[in-house]
């Protein structure tokens, strides 16, 4: 295990450091649901100056980790900022999986929108190879830096800081 533990941290730092300072990605055009089974699509990132977009599954323990301070930072988060998940281990259409990310957001107290992946967002996730990821995503739908692997609330509140601080 500590082996595991080990390899995944040097992985981690390799990545963060390897990467250049904009990471390029946009998010394709997608319509999809949110896990009471309502429409949404790219509009949603056009409600914020920037979105923190937390990319989790159910099947994660670090990312059912996070969920109580991101529930919490949810309700507080700065003017100009929203939190949105992404739940990559759920496809629209299944009512189990749904139900079970429902019922960890709700034992966290967990309140904020959760996109269900679908394929339109495939080509999205390929880019990625852990969870939770979480990457910063301005009005366009374009990703600001790089993203942040791992559970790491206190990462991503302040590069939401720094982004606003700079607008």
């Amino acid at each position: 295990m500590k082996k595991l533990f080990f390899l995944f941290t040097i992985m981690t730092l390799f990545l963060a450091t390897a990467c250049a300072k904009d990471s390029g990605l946009s998010l394709p055009s997608f319509s999809s649901q949110d896990l009471d089974g309502q429409k949404i699509g790219n509009e949603i990132f056009s409600k914020a100056q920037v979105t923190v977009l937390n990319i989790w599954g159910t099947f994660c323990p670090p990312c059912i980790g996070e969920m109580p301070e991101l529930g919490e930072w949810a309700k507080n988060m700065p003017k100009g900022a929203q939190l949105v998940g992404l739940v990559v281990d759920v496809p629209v259409g299944n009512k189990a999986g749904v139900r079970k990310a429902k019922e960890i957001l709700s034992a966290a107290s967990a309140d904020f929108t959760n996109i269900l992946a679908d394929q339109s967002l495939a080509s999205f996730l390929r880019n990625f190879q852990f969870v939770p990821t979480t990457v910063l995503v301005d009005q366009n739908g374009k990703v600001i830096g790089q993203p942040i692997v791992g559970a790491q609330v206190g990462k991503y509140k302040s590069a939401v800081k720094k982004f606003l601080d700079e607008k």
